[in-house]
């Protein structure tokens, strides 16, 4: 009976015809092979990664037919990867041997030191500057020291960086008024006076850091309205993508107290926060170190900071979502009302915003923050102060603008722009559809990734060459570009 299990079997399973996938990754730029690199074979059912030999090269035994998709990449963190390739098995052919081209990056290495060449413990960032829809952002990467006080930063992508570090500061140099300050290459104590560096494809760079104990002070305050879990930090006025050059606060709940050991001479931001009862409670001021101590410094905590406001339709109930986004620096904060038109949003960090309502098939008619009209203007929300509601009205009297190009070319692209209100600055509108009646601004910018249009400097010069726009309410417009 055994028997003829086993033979029942055999009958039913017919053996499979399986197969190598082969291939080596390479580097696109020096085309020399990559070692260590992760390769990914992927299929609607599953995937399986392996790494590169010595050689670059690559193999996945025993793949049953089907139809699989090959990626790889340098590190398994790496933010870019090679071009995917589509790979057919079939029984009783081999596919042919596969290349994948992975980005060529660059490698930063080098050493951190303190006042007697000791090597010290230390956080590296190397902040990058990109372009992302012709603003400028900054990606920070970073590294921390070994016991040499070596940091490696490997797969680093081509491009401009500034080369920062902050350094751990023994307790009893804290006691005695001293701190490592934040230090930028070449040994500069803020990104503003930094160096920009040019990483090329492939490059090799050795930057050391060394760092000069400097004065510090102490600073106290306390927490009204604060629980148990608070977070308290410190961080440079104006900063942004990251955290170095500030500093965090030791909180001690039952006195609700907290104290910085020790802080370097500048402009800060002092931020508390904790998240309790399903919403966010924060408060946050400006704080100036020099050359004393600061004691009393008082937050508080008792009541949920929250920008509450309203969004009215002219009479008609809102859509059941209907989103409003702040946008600042390339950084965008966005909420939803409720269905009675209100809404609550914790403060956004400080600084300089404008706003970009939608309403779902409205356009905002009016938007005042406090009273004051920031439809058509940009607003700054300070440390030390909570705006007043935020009040929108939508209105269905929209217009519309319709973009076209006689001749197919792709050279250009169209941006539409408005002048804000105050100042001499510019509003940028992602869509044409559902637009408040006004006057506007076409831009037709090259269609170039790299190129930062929305710098004001180069909108302001290329403004006399801007197609001037009306937008009516109920009615298109059409706008025919050579």
């Amino acid at each position: 009976m055994r028997l003829a299990i086993l033979i029942l079997i055999a009958c039913i399973v017919p053996a499979q015809d399986f197969q190598r996938i082969t291939g080596r990754v390479l580097d696109d730029a020096s085309r020399t092979p990559v070692i260590a690199a992760t390769v990914t074979l992927s299929s609607s059912a599953a995937s399986q990664q392996i790494v590169t030999d010595s050689q670059g090269s690559f193999t996945f035994l025993d793949t049953p037919p089907g139809e699989y998709t090959l990626t790889a990449r340098r590190l398994p963190s790496s933010q870019s990867g090679s071009n995917a390739v589509n790979v057919k098995v079939e029984s009783g052919h081999a596919p042919e041997a596969v290349e994948l081209a992975v980005p060529s990056t660059a490698l930063v290495t080098g050493v951190v030191t303190g006042e007697n060449a000791q090597p010290l413990s230390a956080n590296v960032e190397l902040i990058r500057r990109t372009i992302q829809n012709g603003e400028a952002t900054m990606e920070p990467s970073g590294a921390v020291t070994n016991d040499l006080g070596e940091y490696r930063l490997a797969d680093m992508r081509p491009g401009r960086y500034l080369v920062c570090a902050t350094a751990h500061t023994s307790l009893y140099k804290q006691r005695h008024h001293l701190v490592y300050p934040l230090n930028c290459y070449p040994g500069v104590p803020n990104r503003e006076s930094a160096q920009w560096i040019d990483l090329q494809p492939g490059s090799e760079l050795r930057l050391d850091l060394h760092f000069a104990l400097v004065h510090s002070v102490r600073v106290t305050g306390s927490l009204r309205g604060a629980g148990e879990q608070v977070s308290i930090s410190i961080a440079p006025l104006n900063q942004s993508s990251s955290m170095l050059g500030g500093a965090i606060a030791e909180w001690d709940a039952k006195t609700r107290t907290f104290v910085v050991a020790a802080l370097p001479a500048g402009d800060y931001v002092v931020r508390a926060s904790e998240y309790r009862d399903g919403m966010e409670h924060s408060a946050s001021r400006l704080l100036h170190a020099g050359t004393e101590d600061i004691d009393g410094i008082e937050l508080d905590l008792s009541a949920a900071t929250q920008l509450t406001g309203s969004v009215t339709f002219e009479g008609e109930p809102p859509p059941a979502a209907n989103p409003t986004s702040f946008s600042a620096s390339g950084n965008r904060l966005q909420l939803y009302a409720w269905s009675n038109g209100n809404f609550s949003f914790p403060i956004p960090p400080p600084g300089t915003y404008y706003l970009s309502a939608h309403g779902g098939g409205y356009c905002p008619r009016s938007a005042t923050l406090g009273g004051r009209d920031v439809l058509d203007s940009r607003f700054t929300i300070a440390p030390e102060s909570l705006p007043g509601p935020l009040d929108i009205v939508f209105s269905k009297d929209c217009g519309h603008l319709f973009v076209s190009f006689q001749s197919n070319q792709t050279a250009l692209k169209p941006i539409l722009l408005r002048h804000a209100a105050e100042g001499d600055g510019y509003l940028r509108f992602e869509s044409t559809m559902f637009l408040t009646p006004g006057d506007y601004l076409v831009f037709l910018v090259p269609n170039d990734p790299n190129l930062e249009y929305m710098d004001p400097a180069w909108l302001r010069d290329h403004e006399s060459s801007a197609i001037p726009v009306t937008i009516q309410a109920n009615q298109p417009t059409m706008l025919k570009l050579p």
